[in-house]
């Protein structure tokens, strides 16, 4: 990896932590923005490594209401969350609109539906069905931003899309 690609990580986590103190409800905040932006910009493994420290800095932030061994389980589905998202765009970066409806669909499933199911039997209905609309709203959000920005990046000729 070549300085200017390292600098450009640590400054997309730096963004990440700080986008962390942005909370729309409990541990759901503006976090992985960066970290959709780099899935998009340097592929999946560096978006990942930025969407995990975002939600530990979120959950850090909020003093870990979720406990631990639950933030733990919500960092791997965000690294998840930020591959299958990359992956999917690469695979249908040329088809148009489905190059950004497809990979949100699958970022919605690994960062809102699979986590909320998998958590269910620790966290009760009632916490799950609490946290869908506002986590399905900042992932949604999240994902806009990152698109507005990258869109805005290849029209200033600012970025080099990386295969």
């Amino acid at each position: 990896m070549k300085t200017k690609d390292l600098v450009t990580v640590a400054l997309m986590i730096s963004l990440s932590v700080i986008l962390a103190q942005f909370k729309i409800f409990s541990t759901v905040a503006f976090d992985s923005s960066p970290a959709f932006l780099l899935s998009l910009i340097m592929g999946a493994n560096v978006g990942a490594i930025v969407g995990v420290v975002g939600h530990l800095a979120t959950a850090m932030s909020s003093g870990f209401p979720l406990t631990l061994p639950i933030h733990l389980i919500l960092m791997f589905f965000m690294g998840m969350t930020q591959i299958a998202f990359a992956k999917t765009f690469r695979q249908f970066k040329h088809k148009g609109h489905l190059s950004y409806i497809y990979p949100t669909i699958m970022a919605w499933l690994f960062n809102v539906l699979f986590p909320l199911l998998c958590l269910l039997p620790f966290l009760g209905s009632g916490l799950v069905v609490s946290f869908f609309w506002p986590l399905t709203f900042a992932t949604v959000a999240n994902i806009a931003l990152a698109y507005f920005l990258f869109k805005w990046l290849k029209k200033l000729n600012l970025i080099i899309f990386k295969e």
